[in-house]
């Protein structure tokens, strides 16, 4: 059975840079994609993803995500580490990656995502 994958970034060059990493992986199905949180609520109630890879400066400071039953949400950043995770944490995201080195993690999380539900 395909993950469903809904991506969420602002920016229409980190979407399809995202999309060409996932395109790369059977098993991995695209239900669309989101620039706004506005965007991904609605696209995430119309299609249940398993996953959203969302880009975590879409979340203002102080906030947190909005409700995304049954969904994980996968938080990009080109921030590093050290100051990407706690923030991936303080707003609910289940994991945090690098945009720098996508291409190296994006496929291995979501399936450890996966597994994890």
């Amino acid at each position: 059975m395909n993950i469903k994958v809904l991506i969420v970034d602002d920016s229409p060059v980190m979407r399809k840079a995202v999309r060409q990493l996932l395109s790369e992986e059977a098993g991995i199905e695209i239900v669309g994609e989101a620039a706004s949180l506005t965007e991904m609520l609605a696209m995430e109630e119309q299609h249940k993803p398993e996953i959203v890879i969302m880009d975590l400066h879409l979340i203002g400071e102080g906030s947190t995500l909005p409700d995304v039953p049954g969904s994980r949400v996968l938080a990009i950043s080109a921030c590093s580490y050290k100051d990407g995770v706690p923030k991936a944490k303080e707003i609910g995201a289940s994991a945090f990656l690098d945009k720098m080195d996508l291409h190296n993690t994006l496929i291995p999380k979501i399936l450890e995502l996966r597994k994890e539900t």
